[in-house]
């Protein structure tokens, strides 16, 4: 997927904001920004469940942050609640993302990783999805994407990631055993 030429610079809402902004992001900047944003602000969510994340291997979201961690582990104390991770590359954000491997282990009940069998770049395109907003990547080469709010969208992204579920395996073990 490519984004259009049409895509302007954002500035997302703050976290304390608590509010995403509808629109464009452009740049590396903007998109990571976005994407914490969006993670503190659904972690401040006490209505919504479940949080999806979609990537190939999420190397370059704010994962390692201690103040998105913290966050993240406020929400999920919470009853009923669950992040779901699509990935094909788990490896690489267990290694590049060590802080946040090493918070994951002990949450793995709350915590769950899935790999599609049989995955297609466009359906690993980079998204945050939470109940009232989402942050997609559409060009990770280029560094542009949007904050969405409207429900029609957020429908569509949740069934896309429902049918890439129903093809996808556990992945990303808390241990690996050997003998």
């Amino acid at each position: 997927m490519s984004a259009g030429p049409d895509l302007i610079a954002h500035t997302p809402a703050s976290p304390q904001a608590g509010q995403a902004q509808a629109g464009p992001l452009r740049g590396r900047g903007a998109c990571i920004d976005a994407l914490r944003a969006c993670l503190l602000a659904m972690a401040d969510d006490s209505l919504g469940r479940q949080m999806l994340w979609r990537d190939t291997d999420f190397e370059l979201w704010p994962l390692g942050e201690p103040e998105v961690l913290d966050a993240l582990g406020r929400w999920l104390r919470l009853p009923g609640r669950s992040i779901i991770l699509l990935g094909s590359d788990f490896e690489t954000l267990a290694r590049q993302q060590p802080r946040f491997a090493a918070w994951r282990r002990p949450r793995t009940h709350a915590v769950h990783a899935y790999r599609p069998a049989e995955t297609k770049a466009e359906d690993m395109g980079g998204l945050l999805l939470g109940s009232a907003r989402a942050v997609q990547l559409l060009d990770r080469l280029h560094w542009r994407g949007r904050i969405v709010v409207e429900p029609a969208a957020l429908a569509d992204f949740q069934q896309q990631c429902d049918a890439l579920m129903q093809r996808s395996e556990a992945a990303w073990p808390a241990s690996t055993l050997g003998l």
